[in-house]
């Protein structure tokens, strides 16, 4: 069987890691795989399938409609290789549903492949959204696959309403623990420029509102209270949202000498020493279809504070390998957080090893996906 996997963001948002988590996981298994990415991914030791770098130039700050076209140059070149070596089928992942995911599916169909589609978010929190289009999308795969049951019923809430059938997988997002680079705690800390003698809540990844930065900031003062040697270290770059509303809350809660600010995009080789760094990891998410902070983070052990979201449920035993807490409460964040920082919770981050290494392994997922292949097995 041949496994052909078109992602284009890889190296751009962190996609990188779950492409060759996937991958490699399909090649242990004895499939000839190969994935068409971005120009951003970078090469690693680790990947033993074959990458196809022909999405390139499709981000910056060039014209959106010079990058479309770029990005239609680097899908036509993936889909004409993909015939070339006898594919059947393409495998894609969305984010989004806008006229780039609809006219990709088109595409693949025109070239007389079927579509395998993993559906990361169900609808996007990007503005821009439109339902007609993520229904065509829906149509026009052939087989869907989602990380949790919690997108199964949703997508399901969206087919009936379409009147459109479609089996639909539920297959669980990998670990990161092939690409774990834990760093000495002090060496950590002196690469991030914090003192180790501190106390580090760490919030991880895209800021955006339904991430809910906002709550955890409310918390910052109830969580100082307890622990006056607590830093609030956010960091991550901002998507479609505006800083300046948490820098104005940081300021009126007169909590700035306790918050360290990296707001940019954290390069690959950076991300050890953020986990490795911190004490709790935060999720104050408002809305989430699947997290790869969260599982990240309990690959590298860190011990994890999360909104009580359904998909959040699906990975963590409270009060086992990480910690849930009421959506949108400040109050009781600040209270899971003071007992997690009182340090009598040193267990809940080997469990979440011990977690990721059992409920989300890449082999095991392999194996599920190619009961989704088979029906192109040839």
């Amino acid at each position: 069987m041949k496994v052909a996997i078109i992602e284009p963001v890889g190296g751009h948002g962190g996609m990188n890691y779950y492409n060759s988590g996937l991958c490699n996981g399909l090649v242990e298994l004895g499939i000839e795989t190969y994935l068409y990415t971005s120009a951003e991914t970078p090469e690693s030791d680790l990947d033993q399938f074959e990458v196809r770098r022909f999405f390139i130039g499709i981000y910056g700050s060039d014209s959106k409609y010079i990058r479309a076209l770029r990005y239609f140059k680097g899908l036509i070149l993936s889909l004409l290789d993909i015939r070339r070596r006898g594919g059947r089928f393409c495998h894609l992942h969305f984010f989004h549903y806008t006229i780039l995911e609809f006219l990709t599916c088109v595409f693949a169909r025109l070239f007389g492949l079927r579509v395998v589609a993993t559906i990361h978010d169900v609808e996007s929190f990007s503005a821009g959204t439109g339902f007609p289009l993520l229904g065509c999308i829906f149509r026009l795969a052939d087989r869907l696959v989602v990380h949790n049951d919690f997108s199964r019923r949703e997508i399901l809430r969206i087919l009936k309403g379409l009147k459109v059938s479609r089996e639909i997988f539920v297959i669980p997002h990998g670990n990161y623990l092939p690409f774990v680079r834990p760093v000495d705690r002090d060496e950590a800390c002196s690469r991030l420029g914090i003192s180790s003698d501190k106390k580090i809540i760490l919030f991880f990844g895209q800021i955006k509102k339904v991430k809910g930065l906002d709550v955890l900031i409310e918390a910052m003062p109830l969580i100082l209270a307890s622990h006056p040697n607590a830093v609030l270290l956010i960091a991550g770059k901002v998507w479609k949202d505006d800083f300046d509303e948490y820098e104005r809350a940081i300021q009126r809660l007169g909590i700035q000498d306790s918050v360290i600010k990296h707001i940019r995009y954290i390069r690959d080789d950076l991300v050890g020493s953020y986990y490795s760094a911190a004490d709790v990891v935060v999720l104050p998410y408002r809305r989430i279809y699947q997290s790869g902070v969260l599982l990240m983070a309990m690959s590298y052990g860190a011990t994890t504070i999360s909104s009580c979201l359904e998909p959040m449920q699906e990975v963590v035993d409270d009060g086992v390998d990480g910690f849930l807490f009421d959506v949108g409460s400040s109050e009781e964040l600040a209270s899971v957080a003071i007992n997690a920082l009182n340090g009598s919770v040193r267990s809940v981050g080997a469990q979440a090893v011990e977690k990721m290494k059992r409920a989300h392994d890449w082999n095991n997922i392999a194996r599920k996906l190619l009961d989704v292949y088979k029906k192109y097995a040839r």
